[in-house]
């Protein structure tokens, strides 16, 4: 049976980081998902065979996760209201994914300090599902992965 593994992914880099994994999770019965609001990334992932799912607007819900102290709104990247918007959308768009597909574990790359992950880890909260989060250290290479976060 195929293992999914979620991975909201926002940058070029963590394309590169999680991609990186998909032939050796594969092996072991697992299935990548990428989670992005980035139409680019959504084409780099169908390019290599790897299931994307874009996130598009959904603000049905609530969302009460204090999210003016993570890094998008505290260095004024995003507004309140838009930190609001993308919590919803990928919390939103994780509960239709697994209304789909099993989800077995969610992996994340350096902490859940955006408001995208922020949403994604509590998906995961709710529905008891194991997460992981990567982050490189300044150890030269090396790579730490905690399941509550390394931050």
């Amino acid at each position: 049976m195929i293992k999914n593994v979620l991975i909201p992914i926002s940058s070029d880099s963590d394309f590169e980081f999680f991609a990186s994994f998909e032939n050796g999770l594969c092996q072991l019965g697992y299935r990548l998902i990428f989670l992005t609001n980035k139409v680019s990334l959504i084409i780099r992932s169908k390019s290599v065979g790897i299931r994307a799912h874009l996130v598009t607007k959904n603000t049905a819900g609530f969302c009460d996760e204090d999210l003016s102290m993570t890094a998008d709104v505290f260095l004024g990247h995003l507004s309140g209201s838009q930190a609001r918007e993308l919590y919803l959308s990928f919390h939103n768009k994780a509960k239709e994914i697994a209304a789909n597909h099993s989800i077995e574990l969610i992996l994340f790359w350096n902490g859940s300090q955006s408001p995208q992950n922020l949403a994604v880890k509590r998906f995961a909260r709710a529905n008891s599902v194991r997460t992981l989060f990567f982050e490189a250290p300044n150890i030269e290479r090396k790579l730490f992965v905690d399941p509550r976060g390394v931050n």
